[in-house]
């Protein structure tokens, strides 16, 4: 896609497709939710190459398919804060 975009002659219809493609793109978000990811601190293991791996790795998919489902930002840092305070968790949010 992206050589179509850069070899094309139409550049709006040609940038708008391929920022179409990159947002459909499921990689795209598993990128961005590792950018999170990093800002909150997250890793597997505690830092050591001897330690053993956390099981905490549903949190980790749970950002990332948060970010798959385009879950309204309110609804996302409510159920990071609170989640297991809701009364009635949103589907898949349970952990």
């Amino acid at each position: 896609m992206a050589s179509h975009f850069l070899n094309g002659n139409d550049f709006e219809k040609d940038y708008k497709a391929l920022v179409d493609s990159l947002l459909a793109s499921k990689k795209i978000w598993r990128a961005v939710g590792r950018h999170l990811l990093d800002v909150a601190r997250y890793a597997d293991n505690k830092g050591y190459e001897s330690d053993a791996n956390r099981n905490i790795w549903q949190y980790r998919d749970w950002v990332i398919r948060s970010f798959n489902q385009d879950k309204p930002y309110d609804t996302f840092i409510t159920e990071q804060i609170a989640g297991d305070l809701l009364a009635k968790p949103y589907g898949t949010s349970n952990l």
